[in-house]
C-alpha cells in the first residue's frame, strides 16, 4: 500500500487505507472485499514469516447495513394483480408475486419447464446479457434443483400466456426469432432488462403503488406467507435461499406479527 514495507504494515495503516476507499465512493461491501483479499495475501505472508501480524485482520471491516426494502402489501400486490390483468405479460408479475421467482429466472423461463397437468414449474435458468449478447446461465444450484407447485392462478396465467405467446409467433410469421423462452418481444425475442424496469414502474404507477423495486414483489410473497404462518424452511425452499437462517434474517420484521398468531394456535390446540 504504496510506499509502506510489508514488514511496518500496521492495523491502523490498514484502517486509514480503508477509510479512503469509502471517502472516494467505494460501497461498504466492496470495501469488506478489499480487506478480505488484503486479509488473504497477508495470511500467507505470515505463514512464510514475513510478517509477525495480519495487519489486515487487526483492522475492522466497515459496517454494511442491510438494504431496505419497501414490499408490497396483500392489498397493493391486489392491485398490483388488478392493473396487469390482460396484459401481455400478466403471468410474470402473477408469478413473482405468488412464489417469488427472480427477475432473472422470470426473463429466463424456458419453454417446457412448465408442466400444465402437474401445476408444477422447474426453474434451471438466469437470463444474463454480457458483451451485447444474451446469456442463459445456470441459476443457483439450490434453485436449479427444485421444483415449484404453483398456486393456480400462476398455472393458469402460464396456460394464458403459452396461448398469447403461439398467437403473436403466427402473427409475427418470419419476423419471430424463436428464443425458447417464455417471456418474450412480440418479435419472440429475449427481452431486455430495462424494458422490463420501464413496464414495471408504468403498471406499478397504474397500480397507486409507491416507488418500489422489481425485486420488492419477491419479497412481498415471502413476507405474505410468513405471515400467514408458513414455516420458515418452507419459504426458503421456495425462494431458492440456500438455508433457512437467510430467509429468517431477511424477514425478521415479518416474525414479530406472528407471534400472536401462533400463541392463537397453541391455545386452540391445547386450551380448546
Amino acid at each position: 500500500m504504496g510506499r509502506i514495507a510489508l514488514g511496518e504494515l500496521r492495523a491502523d495503516a490498514v484502517a486509514l487505507f480503508l477509510g479512503e476507499r469509502l471517502d472516494a465512493g467505494r460501497s461498504p461491501a466492496t470495501v469488506r472485499l478489499i480487506r478480505a483479499t488484503l486479509r488473504a495475501a497477508l495470511h500467507q505472508a505470515e505463514r512464510w514469516g514475513l510478517v509477525e501480524r495480519n495487519a489486515a485482520a487487526l483492522a475492522d471491516p466497515p459496517k454494511v447495513e442491510r438494504p431496505q426494502y419497501r414490499a408490497p402489501t396483500a392489498e397493493q400486490a391486489q392491485s398490483l394483480l388488478r392493473a396487469v390483468e390482460g396484459h401481455r405479460n400478466e403471468a410474470l408479475y402473477v408469478l413473482a408475486l405468488t412464489v417469488g421467482m427472480r427477475e432473472g429466472e422470470l426473463l429466463g423461463l424456458r419453454l417446457g419447464e412448465f408442466d400444465a397437468q402437474a401445476g408444477t414449474l422447474a426453474v434451471t435458468g438466469n437470463l444474463q446479457r454480457t458483451g451485447g449478447r444474451w446469456e442463459l446461465a445456470e441459476t443457483k444450484v439450490h434453485r436449479a434443483s427444485a421444483v415449484i407447485h404453483l398456486p393456480r392462478m400462476a398455472a393458469e396465467a402460464l396456460l394464458s400466456k403459452l396461448d398469447l405467446r403461439e398467437a403473436e409467433r403466427v402473427e409475427a410469421a418470419d419476423w419471430w426469432e424463436d428464443c425458447g423462452l417464455v417471456f418474450t418481444t412480440q418479435a419472440g425475442a429475449p427481452i431486455h432488462r430495462r424494458d422490463l424496469l420501464r413496464e414495471f414502474h408504468e403498471l406499478a404507477a397504474a397500480a397507486d403503488l409507491p416507488p418500489m423495486r422489481f425485486h420488492d414483489l419477491r419479497h412481498s410473497a415471502a413476507s405474505l406467507l410468513l405471515a400467514e404462518g408458513v414455516p420458515a424452511r418452507e419459504v426458503a425452499e421456495l425462494l431458492g435461499h440456500r438455508n433457512v437462517r437467510t430467509t429468517l434474517d431477511t424477514y425478521s420484521h415479518v416474525l414479530p406479527a406472528m407471534r400472536p398468531r401462533l400463541a392463537g394456535r397453541i391455545q386452540r390446540m391445547l386450551g380448546g
